[in-house]
C-alpha cells in the first residue's frame, strides 16, 4: 500500500497531466484489487482521505504561489542520507550508499541526475567508408541535425531525425553506438594483425568498429545467444564487414588457432547504463553482483588461456562498480603473471583516466555525469611473448 500511496502522492503533487481526482481513483482501485476485501474496505478509505488532503494542500499552495518543489531541491547539504537521495532520484538505496562511499556526495548527486536524463543518440561513422565531416554533410542534406560529441571527436550526436530512416544508415555509412562504447572501441590498435575474437560479442558495436579497419585480420564474433548473434550478422552484411559468427559460452570457448586479440566486453551489473533502462535499476542486487563476478572471472580466465603469446585482451564493462572493474583486473593480474597492463594514459583524456590499484598504468573510466554518455570501463592487457 505504501508504494500505491507514494506513486499517487507524486502524481497529485507534481504532475499536471494526471488530474488529481483520476490519480486518487486509480490508487483506491489498486488497493481494492490487491488486498482482501476485509482489509481493502478500511484502507481504501485511508488512501482516499490522505490523497484528497494532499490535493487540497496543493490547491492552497498554488493559490499562495508556494508550489512544493521536487524532493531533490531540498538535498543540497554536504552529507545527504542515502535514503533521501534514493527517494529523490528514484534509485535503490543500497546502490546510492555504495556510490556515496566511492564517489562522495557531489559526484553521486550528479550521477543520479544524469541517470534520470533522456539519453542522446550517438552515431559512429563507418571509418572505412566515409569521413566524419562527409557524413555530417550527407546527413544534413537528408534533413537530419547532427553535431560532434564533446567527449570524443569521432562521435556525432543526432539532434533530430530517426537514424534507421536515413539512407546513410541503410547504406551502412554509420552505426548507432553510445559515445562511451565508441571510446572503448578506439582502444583497439589499428596495426594489430591475426585473429580477432570478441567472446561476448552482442550487440556487436565494438567488433563492428574493429572490422571497419580489417588490415589482414580475421574477425570472429562469439556469443552465447544465437538470437543476438543473428543481429550482429545482419549488421555485418549491411555494412559489408568481414565477420564470422559462432554460438559459444565465453567460459568454455575453444579455438583451433590462438587469437592475437581478444575483446571481453563482459556481462555486468550495468550501472553505467541506467539512463537507458530506467526499470533495470530495480532488478539490481548485491546477490546479482556476486553471481556476475563469478561469471566474469570464468570469462577472463578462458580469454587469457586462449590468447596467443604477445597478444592483447581488451577487458570492458558498462559498470561503475569497482569489483567488476579495477578490482577484477587486479584479480586477473594476481593469478596471471604473464599479463601486464598497457598504459592507456596517452590515448585518453586525463579526466577519464583511472589509475589501476598498485600500478602506474591507467584504465579508461567514463561515468554518465561526464556529459550525455553511458558509463564504461576498459583496460588493455598484454600477454608475455
Amino acid at each position: 500500500m505504501r508504494a500505491i500511496l507514494e506513486v499517487a502522492a507524486y502524481q497529485v503533487l507534481f504532475l499536471d497531466r494526471v488530474p488529481a481526482h483520476a490519480a486518487i481513483k486509480d490508487a483506491v482501485d489498486h488497493v481494492r484489487e490487491l488486498l482482501p476485501a476485509a482489509q481493502a474496505r478500511g484502507l481504501a478509505g485511508v488512501v482516499n482521505a490522505t490523497l484528497r488532503r494532499l490535493a487540497e494542500a496543493r490547491i492552497a499552495a498554488a493559490a499562495a504561489e508556494e508550489i512544493p518543489a521536487l524532493p531533490s531541491a531540498h538535498l543540497s547539504g554536504a552529507d545527504p542520507d542515502a535514503h533521501e537521495l534514493a527517494v529523490a532520484w528514484s534509485h535503490p538505496a543500497w546502490l546510492v550508499g555504495r556510490w556515496l562511499a566511492r564517489f562522495g556526495p557531489d559526484r553521486t548527486r550528479a550521477l543520479l541526475e544524469a541517470d534520470n536524463r533522456p539519453p542522446g543518440v550517438h552515431l559512429r561513422p563507418h571509418s572505412g567508408r566515409i569521413a566524419g565531416t562527409e557524413l555530417v554533410q550527407r546527413l544534413e542534406r537528408d534533413g537530419a541535425s547532427v553535431e560532434p560529441h564533446p567527449l570524443h571527436a569521432g562521435s556525432l550526436t543526432l539532434r533530430s531525425g530517426d537514424p534507421a530512416a536515413l539512407d546513410a544508415f541503410r547504406e551502412g555509412l554509420f552505426t548507432v553506438q553510445d559515445v562511451s562504447a565508441q571510446m572503448v572501441s578506439r582502444l583497439v590498435p589499428d596495426d594489430s594483425s591475426g585473429l580477432f575474437v570478441d567472446v561476448c560479442a552482442a550487440p556487436g558495436g565494438k567488433i563492428g568498429a574493429a572490422a571497419e579497419r580489417p588490415e589482414g585480420r580475421t574477425f570472429v564474433a562469439a556469443d552465447i545467444s544465437a538470437v543476438r548473434l543473428r543481429r550482429i550478422v545482419d549488421t555485418a552484411r549491411r555494412q559489408d564487414l568481414p565477420l564470422r559468427a559462432v554460438v559459444a559460452d565465453a567460459r568454455t570457448l575453444a579455438l583451433r588457432r590462438a587469437p592475437s586479440f581478444v575483446l571481453a566486453d563482459v556481462p555486468c551489473l550495468g550501472t553505467g547504463t541506467l539512463r537507458r533502462r530506467a526499470d533495470a535499476r530495480w532488478r539490481l542486487s548485491r546477490e546479482r553482483l556476486a553471481d556476475l563476478l563469478d561469471l566474469q572471472r570464468g570469462i577472463l580466465a578462458n580469454a587469457a588461456d586462449l590468447l596467443a603469446p604477445g597478444g592483447r585482451i581488451l577487458y570492458a564493462t558498462c559498470s561503475l562498480e569497482a569489483e567488476e572493474n579495477e578490482q577484477m583486473v587486479a584479480w586477473l593480474l594476481s593469478s596471471r603473471p604473464d599479463l601486464t597492463p598497457v598504459n592507456l594514459e596517452p590515448l585518453i583524456s586525463p579526466s577519464l583516466a583511472l589509475r589501476l590499484p598498485g600500478r602506474a598504468e591507467c584504465a579508461l573510466f567514463v561515468t554518465p555525469e561526464a556529459g550525455d554518455c553511458d558509463g564504461a570501463f576498459a583496460v588493455l592487457l598484454e600477454k608475455a611473448a
